[in-house]
């Protein structure tokens, strides 16, 4: 099967929201790790388990790697698709950034109450 061949705009639209995609994942991952620190669970049993086995920084890479090779692998066949799984992927972890945020700051507060 043929790669779909794209013009530069597309390419470096895929590339940027990759990125994107990216930087949300770290922001999740830092705020899940700073969320631990006072108190917070992975509430994911997948990320869970990772963690329990891995550690948070070689979970994070390996959630990172599968998002970029899913999400390659689907551009390569059809290139709707890699922007759809890139967008999701992006949108998810944007949510989950802010939310973690939200959460190690209610720990936080509720450490300095104490």
């Amino acid at each position: 099967m043929m790669i779909p061949v794209m013009g530069g705009k597309e390419a470096f639209a895929f590339f940027a929201l990759m990125a994107y995609a990216i930087l949300a994942c770290l922001g999740d991952a830092y705020y899940t790790a700073l969320g631990q620190s006072v108190g917070d669970v992975e509430s994911n049993p997948i990320a869970k388990f990772l963690q329990q086995k891995l550690g948070n920084a070689l979970a994070a890479f390996v959630s990172i790697a599968f998002f970029i090779f899913a999400a390659v692998i689907c551009f390569q066949h059809q290139p709707v698709g890699g922007f759809a799984v890139a967008g999701v992927v992006a949108a998810i972890e944007t949510y989950e950034t802010f939310h973690n945020k939200s959460l190690y700051e209610q720990g936080k507060a509720a450490q300095t109450k104490k």
